[in-house]
């Protein structure tokens, strides 16, 4: 397994976990929220900066950007098609 993928399921683990903490009332609301705010603001964007760090950059991913902008642009058709006015 890649370090991203370990990365991820540790972060799935800690709000599981945090989850069950408050389910068995191990935790309380207020603490609920502050330990979500410090997984939100802290260690997710830790996360992402450590994970684009490791990036190998080629010329591959410059046409990611372009294929998400023709995948909308065939969910708008569609929409449009399936859901008139």
């Amino acid at each position: 397994m890649n370090n991203v993928n370990q990365q991820f399921l540790l972060s799935l683990t800690i709000i599981f976990l945090g989850y069950f903490l408050k389910r068995v009332k191990i935790l309380k609301k207020e603490d609920a929220e502050g330990l979500s705010r410090l997984v939100l603001n802290v260690t997710l964007p830790c996360l992402i900066l450590v994970t684009i760090s490791e990036i190998e950059l080629n010329a591959t991913l410059l046409t990611l950007p372009f294929i998400c902008f023709g995948f909308g642009l065939i969910s708008l058709v569609i929409g449009f098609l399936l859901f008139p006015k």
